[in-house]
């Protein structure tokens, strides 16, 4: 398939597909990470005993739609049981 570059577009046959730039990437890395990694900031505040496990479904589970961030959210908000 030729790729061609027009107007800062990435072109190929009828698919259009923005390309960022460096300082739009870095801008929206800076957003969007703490919001990413907020589970795993909410564990470690309140100290979860299963840290490690969080972080993994928070991280690893995050390409599923999502589905990771919020099962590592209502994880990092409920009370272990002591």
């Amino acid at each position: 398939m030729p790729l061609v570059w027009h107007n800062g577009l990435l072109h190929c046959k009828e698919l259009i597909y923005p390309v960022l730039s460096a300082q739009e990437l870095l801008f929206w890395l800076v957003v969007m990470l703490p919001f990413i990694l907020l589970p795993t900031f909410i564990g470690w505040w309140r100290g979860h005993p299963n840290m490690p496990g969080l972080v993994a479904v928070n991280v690893l589970l995050l390409p599923f739609f999502g589905i990771g961030w919020v099962l590592a959210l209502v994880w990092a908000i409920t009370v272990p049981e002591k």
